[in-house]
């Protein structure tokens, strides 16, 4: 004759689904996605229009690095057009 070990009587039987530190954990990760999508996406579109330094320091900084000893005396109105046409 066996006896039931006395700890096992009456036990739940074993959790097959997801935990709840697992269902905060996907929320939390949920939220920081979220989060980010709209912070990346939001105003994107903004400005509408080119502004100096966006053409400006670029160029110098590649005058620079091609040794060029006066940086920015070349940038003339109609570099700054062709590459900044206005609306």
């Amino acid at each position: 004759m066996t006896t039931a070990d006395p700890g096992m009587v009456g036990a739940p039987p074993p959790k097959r689904g997801i935990s709840d530190k697992q269902t905060l954990v996907f929320a939390a990760l949920f939220a920081i996605l979220l989060v980010t999508v709209v912070t990346r996406f939001y105003r994107l579109g903004e400005p509408d229009r080119c502004y100096f330094d966006e053409v400006y320091f670029p160029t110098t900084a590649v005058e620079i690095l091609k040794g060029d000893t006066t940086p920015g005396s070349s940038l003339g109105t109609r570099t700054l057009t062709r590459l900044c046409p206005r609306n």
